[in-house]
């Protein structure tokens, strides 16, 4: 769908639209990483501005849409919907899955069956988990 003409570049290239747990989860997301002093804690001011966003968002539900109004937009540009920090992703001392697994019996259990789908309990190393969940909080 093409945008109307009565639209400015500005408001083209901002996200006229938003909801209540995309807010909710930048504030908590910003604090998280400044609390860490992984980020300036400049960021904190767009923490306060998504926190407002979400106290004034309807209470139809975390899904429900609300308007960013584009003063508010020019505040937080920056940070919205932007790859502000990147955790690199430290490799694991030694493999990432675990090597107490018995594989012969994983493909034989998958071979086994119709459709070719199996499961397994303790995939990844305790390492590899704590190593993905920091990567996944951070990101």
């Amino acid at each position: 769908m093409l945008a109307p003409d009565a639209l400015s570049e500005g408001e083209l290239q901002r996200p006229l639209r938003t909801s209540k747990a995309k807010q909710q989860h930048n504030s908590v997301q910003l604090r998280f990483l400044t609390a860490r002093d992984l980020l300036s804690g400049d960021l904190d001011d767009h923490a306060a501005i998504y926190e407002t966003l979400a106290e004034i968002a309807s209470d139809d539900g975390l899904t429900a849409s609300l308007e960013i109004p584009a003063e508010t937009w020019q505040r937080v540009e920056y940070s919205y919907n932007r790859l502000i920090y990147l955790n690199e992703g430290e490799r694991c001392a030694q493999s990432a899955v675990n090597p107490k697994l018995d594989f012969a019996k994983i493909q034989t259990d998958y071979h086994a069956k119709k459709p070719e789908i199996t499961y397994c309990y303790n995939f990844l190393t305790d390492e590899a988990l704590r190593r993905l969940r920091k990567f996944c909080l951070e990101s």
